[in-house]
């Protein structure tokens, strides 16, 4: 990054964003995942972000001034260990059991979830 970017990053290197997700100072530029320093070192939340990053780029080019505020998520780990085992923290700061991780992840490592986000049928 050069420029006017260059002095949005933060100390940690990190673009600050608004909660529009456009880059601090910036009317019609945006960033999301590991680059803005939102929702910092969460991998799963690029996906969350892009939608109101999408909607706000809509809204710009048809001209309206109401823009989408992204929300940032409480820490959540999901860590199979195989099929049936693994641990990991729920939003709630609670310990998942390694039956739950296995539901949430370990058995299909979210696949059904990609399928359907991508258009791509059974």
């Amino acid at each position: 990054m050069a420029g006017g970017l260059l002095a949005a990053r933060n100390a940690e290197g990190y673009l600050d964003v608004t909660p529009e997700l456009r880059v601090a100072g910036f009317e019609n530029v945006y960033a999301l995942g590991d680059i803005s320093a939102i929702d910092v070192n969460k991998a799963g939340v690029a996906g969350r972000e892009a939608a109101v990053v999408a909607k706000n780029i809509q809204a710009q080019i048809e001209g309206s001034a109401d823009l989408a505020a992204y929300t940032p998520s409480k820490p959540v780990i999901i860590l199979p260990l195989g099929p049936s085992g693994g641990s990991g923290q729920l939003p709630d700061g609670e310990i998942a059991s390694p039956e739950l991780i296995s539901q949430i992840k370990g058995q299909h490592m979210m696949i059904d979830r990609y399928v359907e986000m991508l258009n791509l049928g059974a």
